[in-house]
This record gives structure tokens, C-alpha cells and sequence, in this order.
């Protein structure tokens, strides 16, 4: 098993394997990070595990999608605890940082933070205060799995999303 991430622009997909063996049972904190100047970089948990030329994205209205997205290729089949997309690449050591300490860095505004924390229903409340509310394609199914009891503590996250490999 390994982490891909799929990113399309709205014209175009971008398939990036992270090429980092995973195991069942175990949290991963997975993120990229990305400027049009620089590289898009794929992390699993404090490590740079793919780093590519960036591709141009262009900002669409596109939905968000996370586990998968429509009816073919591959879907996520665990649990997602919690999505933040800031409006800045983060470097190398930020990435470090927030895996260590939870900490965004103060230049960075979140454009959506879904923590997750309804743990009932088919809605997911944004807390950046940016009003960017989801709604499941498919029926929710929670879990009170979190990935460390020490980030429940601080951040109050009681709930994940299960997903089974099959739903978007």
C-alpha cells in the first residue's frame, strides 16, 4: 500500500505516488505542500517523500473531494481525522513543526479546517471561518478512532471518517 495524491486543475489530473510503504492500522499524517515557484512536495508524517516541479494549478470551483472522487480510480479505505489547506506553502521545517508540536505558523491563514468533530450525519462544519461546510456524496460513517489522544486533548477531536475503499 501507498499514499497517492490526485490533484486536478480542472482540465487536467496530476497523479503523485508518495513511493512510501504504508502499514494498516497506523496514523500517517499526509500532506503536500505547494508554490507555483517552487516544488510540490508530498509528506508523510515529518519526511519529504515525493517532491516534483510544480505543475500550474489554477484555482476553479471546483468541489473538494477527499477519499476519492467519483466512480473510478482509487479511494482511500481507513480513516481521515482531520483536513486543513492554509494559503501558503509550508516549508520543509513548518511541515516538521506542525507534525511535532501542532503548530500552523502564524503566516499561514486556513482557507478550511475540517476537524471532523460532528461525529453524526452526512455535514462537516468548517472552522476557519470561512463558511466552506461539506456535505458527503455518500453517507458518513464515524469512528471514535483518533490518531493520538494527546491532539484529542488539545484540539477536542473526537471523531474521524471511516472510509471503506469503495465510497468518495
Amino acid at each position: 500500500n501507498s499514499i497517492k495524491i490526485r490533484i486536478c486543475d480542472g482540465v487536467a489530473s496530476h497523479v503523485l505516488d508518495s513511493n512510501a510503504k504504508i502499514r494498516a492500522d497506523d496514523w500517517y499524517l499526509v500532506g503536500f505542500s505547494y508554490t507555483k515557484s517552487s516544488f510540490l512536495k508530498v509528506f508523510i508524517n515529518d519526511q519529504i517523500t515525493t517532491a516534483v516541479p510544480t505543475v500550474d494549478l489554477t484555482m476553479t470551483s471546483k468541489d473538494l473531494a477527499i477519499g476519492g472522487f467519483g466512480s473510478g480510480g482509487s479511494k482511500i479505505d481507513g480513516l481521515v481525522d482531520e483536513v486543513i489547506i492554509l494559503d501558503k506553502g509550508l516549508s520543509d521545517d513548518e511541515i516538521k513543526d506542525y507534525y511535532f508540536r501542532n503548530n500552523i505558523p502564524s503566516s499561514a491563514n486556513k482557507v478550511i479546517e475540517l476537524l471532523f468533530t460532528e461525529g453524526t450525519g452526512n455535514n462537516v462544519s468548517d472552522s476557519s471561518g470561512n463558511g466552506l461546510d461539506g456535505t458527503g456524496q455518500v453517507a458518513f460513517s464515524w469512528s471514535t478512532d483518533t490518531h493520538t489522544q494527546e491532539r484529542k486533548a488539545v484540539r477536542n477531536i473526537d471523531y474521524s471518517l471511516d472510509m471503506d475503499g469503495n465510497s468518495a
